[in-house]
């Protein structure tokens, strides 16, 4: 299990429907907008800006949820993984602040090999290129567009069950007007 090193404030009520209610629909949001406006059209010709920030957000709220479930990316046997999370910061939510439960390392050994990778890809990815300026890049497969909306599915799947059917809420819908 993962146990946090330093103290973490515990959230009162008020805070965590506040996160219910505003920070995660948002959050969710920002992970789905890349693949809901891409099958809204395919013609991206001369919105090339708006197209890397809709992929660029959807990077960032794949980081931010895999984090926030307890797990994070690993290539120490030479591929990509995901394992537990080894740190964070007292301010951290994680989803067990929340209600939820975190993922544990039972967890990530029922995943499909498949799911394991494309997390811990795009987790290097997000956390090395998006976060910071670097010099080092995580690679991608042929088709990285395939890549990040299967993370998004995964992602999804895990919030669902290990958040959402928890705590006995629903899982908001994407909120684009």
């Amino acid at each position: 299990m993962n146990k946090p090193q330093t103290p973490r404030r515990i959230l009162t009520p008020d805070e965590k429907d506040d996160f219910f209610d505003r920070h995660l629909p948002h959050r969710l949001t920002l992970l789905r907008a890349f693949p809901y406006r891409e099958s809204l059209s395919s013609d991206w010709q001369g919105k090339g800006d708006i197209f890397r920030c809709l992929e660029e957000s959807a990077l960032m709220s794949i980081r931010l949820f895999i984090e926030a479930l307890g797990i994070q990316g690993d290539k120490s046997l030479g591929g990509y993984t995901v394992v537990l999370r080894k740190s964070w910061q007292k301010d951290d939510v994680w989803i067990s602040d929340l209600g939820g439960k975190l993922v544990s390392a039972n967890d990530i050994n029922k995943m499909p090999g498949k799911d394991r990778e494309v997390l811990g890809r795009l987790w290097f990815l997000a956390n090395k290129e998006l976060a910071h300026l670097t010099s080092e890049f995580a690679t991608l497969p042929h088709d990285k567009h395939e890549t990040i909306r299967s993370g998004i599915e995964i992602i999804e799947a895990l919030l669902t069950t290990k958040l959402y059917a928890e705590v006995g809420k629903p899982v908001p819908p994407i909120t684009i007007g």
